[in-house]
């Protein structure tokens, strides 16, 4: 059986550079992780910079 290898970045640039109709099944599959890991990635960086706020607003 072939092992996958993780995308490195260079892989994962030249998929996110081809146009939709010209990407693969699996190419669409590794897109959509990708951008669900960058959606929770931001989600998260959005919440600690509320909480670093919140934080600086009740110290005063």
């Amino acid at each position: 059986m072939k092992r996958k290898r993780p995308k490195g970045r260079a892989d994962l640039d030249e998929i996110l550079d081809k146009p939709v109709e010209e990407m693969t099944a699996e190419e669409l599959r590794e897109e959509l992780l990708y951008r669900r890991a960058e959606t929770d990635y931001l989600k998260k960086l959005e919440a600690l910079v509320r909480e670093q706020r919140s934080d600086e607003n009740n110290d005063r």
